[in-house]
């Protein structure tokens, strides 16, 4: 039995216990500290994946640019914890306009248990929000994927409403989907891309930035859900507190249906150019 068998049977604790050990055999295989890195990612284990990652660092350079990326990934993990837990407001790209504000408060409000109080606040802001239209491709990649046209965009957690959650320039932020002209993402090929799946925002003011999208929702990780949603391969609709949200696979609702993150190969919002080499660019 391999890792690989236990990722595949959606085993993540049987994984670590298995990979421990190959680490303990073997300490200097950089390549085992990478995967046990993210196996840790995986289970939500922030403090010891960081410290894997700076071992994967200083046994091969190779690993430091990768290990950069994803340790500013844990602390905006962190981060993110935080704001879930009502101790902390995201940041929102660009400037902020009232509904904004208001989704930042219902979340706040959500998260002290006044869900009735955050769900009308939470109507309020919907309300006042703009919808966008555009187009999803989704499929295991680009040349493969099918485009759908939408309305509008959500995340299919109500606490997030218009806007996605992104690590940008290894902050976290709310960014509303007016904001983005076109979000392209890679197809799943490592194992911590089931938890920050890399991608490339291009702006409505024409900008570029590489960025990472929680593939999870928060709190994903807890032992209490079984491998499939730690492993971000569904999502259920369970009770968070005294609302119903989602864990596992982050979903993007549409008016053309729902779309798993990890199955969506780009998002184009409004008329905004189809790809990084197209105009408006900088």
């Amino acid at each position: 039995m391999t890792p690989q068998d236990l990722l595949r049977e959606g085993k993540p604790d049987e994984c670590l216990k298995l990979v421990e050990g190959q680490v303990r055999a073997n300490p200097a295989d950089a390549k085992l500290r990478v995967l046990l890195f993210q196996v840790l990612a995986v289970l939500g284990e922030w403090d010891r994946a960081t410290i894997q990652l700076g071992v994967a660092s200083e046994m091969d350079q190779a690993n430091t640019l990768m290990a950069q990326m994803c340790q500013q990934a844990i602390l905006s993990e962190k981060f993110r914890a935080d704001v879930f837990a009502g101790k902390r407001a995201p940041m929102i790209l660009g400037e902020p306009e009232p509904w904004m504000g208001m989704i930042v408060q219902a979340a706040q409000l959500s998260a002290q248990g006044k869900h009735a109080a955050a769900s009308d606040l939470r109507a309020q802001a919907f309300e006042l929000a703009p919808a966008v239209g555009g187009e999803i491709s989704v499929g295991p990649d680009e040349e493969h994927a099918t485009k759908h046209p939408f309305e509008w965009i959500a995340d299919a957690d109500e606490l997030l409403g218009p806007m996605i959650e992104l690590f940008v320039g290894g902050k976290y932020y709310w960014v509303p989907w007016q904001r983005i002209a076109l979000l392209r993402l890679e197809p799943p090929t490592d194992l911590r891309d089931v938890v920050w799946l890399p991608g490339q925002a291009i702006w409505t003011t024409g900008g570029t930035q590489v960025v990472l999208v929680p593939a999870r929702y928060p709190g994903s990780e807890l032992a209490k859900y079984d491998g499939a949603t730690r492993l971000a391969r569904k999502t259920e609709f369970v009770d968070l507190g005294g609302r119903e949200g989602p864990v596992g696979q982050r979903l993007i609702a549409t008016d053309a249906g729902e779309f798993g993150i990890l199955d969506c190969r780009s998002i184009r919002v409004g008329d905004g150019p189809l790809s990084p080499d197209g105009p408006g660019l900088s």
